[in-house]
């Protein structure tokens, strides 16, 4: 996938460096980058991801997405934006085809009778030859 249609997703990010890189996977986990990857940098409670770009730009990292107002010399083209997690969300939707675009979604409210319906629902679904999953608080399938 290209990266300049990847970022093409993204309303807000300043890049710096060229666009005009195929991108062979996306990670935000330097240990799993392999080379042709875009490495996302997300700043977590306990570690933060910028702390690892080195490591990712020597597994193969071909790009950089990381938060804005961050001061970073690197060999390879950076993403800036406000929010890396919901960078990553929409860079991944973009770089895997949309997939929830295709998802038809039920939902069930109200007082009485949910579960039932729910399964109800499902069986009949399943029975037309959907592919169903269903996520409740009583039990979930996929």
């Amino acid at each position: 996938m290209n990266l300049e249609h990847l970022l093409s997703e993204l309303s807000q990010a300043t890049v710096h460096g060229r666009t005009d890189l195929d991108i062979a996977g996306l990670s935000y986990d330097s240990r799993k980058v392999e080379p042709g990857y875009l490495f996302v940098a997300i700043r977590g409670a306990h570690v933060d991801g910028h702390d690892y770009i080195p490591q990712a730009l020597e597994r193969g990292a071909v790009a950089v997405v990381a938060e804005a107002g961050r001061r970073l010399d690197l060999p390879v083209p950076l993403i800036q934006v406000p929010d890396p997690h919901a960078a990553l969300a929409d860079l991944a939707a973009a770089f895997y085809g949309h997939p929830a675009r295709e998802l038809l979604v039920v939902g069930v409210t109200g007082t009485d009778g949910k579960t039932t319906t729910c399964f109800f629902t499902s069986s009949v679904l399943e029975a037309a030859g959907y592919t169903t999953a269903l996520f409740g608080t009583v039990d979930f399938k996929i």
